[in-house]
């Protein structure tokens, strides 16, 4: 419901059909027979390369303050958004959940009859 988790799911997905074609089912969260976890493990990477690269992240963990202006200074250079350069730090534990929730927005699909 975040849009950082929503970014990082849509290139986990095209990384899926770009990488293992599109005859080959995943779904999330559920185990089933014939899942292949290394698929999961590529199509995690390719959305992580995608939305900020591993050079990238080595760049902004040079700073050892990573104030706001840092971060929106580094989300205008890599033209991300700051809330997947936060979602990526929180998730590695770099920086605390309570950090820079201010970037995170809400994604909301209505289906409208």
């Amino acid at each position: 419901k975040r849009n950082d988790v929503f970014w990082f799911t849509f290139f986990h997905e095209i990384g899926h059909i770009l990488l293992h074609g599109k005859k080959y089912i995943s779904i999330e969260n559920i185990n089933y027979e014939g899942e292949i976890l290394e698929y999961e493990e590529e199509a995690n990477s390719f959305a992580s390369e995608w939305l900020l690269s591993s050079e990238e992240e080595e760049e902004i963990l040079q700073y050892h303050i990573l104030n706001d202006k840092v971060i929106m200074d580094f989300a205008i250079k890599f033209s991300t958004h700051p809330a997947v350069i936060i979602g990526r730090l929180q998730h590695k534990g770099i920086i605390g959940y309570q950090d820079g929730r201010n970037y995170f927005e809400s994604i909301n699909f209505e289906v409208i009859n």
